[in-house]
């Protein structure tokens, strides 16, 4: 297979570990939105600082209006992607316990 079109100099473990990380990016971002749903639903509480960070990054992902434009193929969703990757280092304490609750009461995944 030729590397020529391969980020990072072409090497195949350099893709398998972005391709890695991008998923587990997505993983995470689904359960944002999740603890947003609880919040919404009155199901789950969060202080106002934390309950700002997660409306602030989801606001920013869905918004039209980027850094970064979505349509510039490649680059486009770079910074969607890194005010995702914040907000999942600011929010990490309550996202593991959040997690603790949907598997204590939901069977692992809140569905609202």
């Amino acid at each position: 297979m030729t590397t020529a079109g391969m980020p990072f100099g072409g090497d195949e473990g350099d893709f398998g570990r972005v391709k890695g990380l991008l998923g587990r990016m997505g993983h995470e971002f689904l359960v944002l939105l999740r603890l947003a749903k609880a919040v919404k639903n009155g199901h789950y509480g969060l202080a106002t600082p934390q309950l700002a960070a997660l409306l602030g990054a989801l606001g920013y992902v869905v918004s039209p209006v980027d850094a970064i434009p979505d349509i510039l193929v490649g680059v486009g969703f770079t910074d969607d992607a890194a005010v995702v990757t914040a907000t999942i280092g600011i929010l990490g304490m309550e996202i593991a316990n959040f997690r603790s609750w949907e598997n204590e009461h939901h069977s692992g995944k809140y569905r609202g």
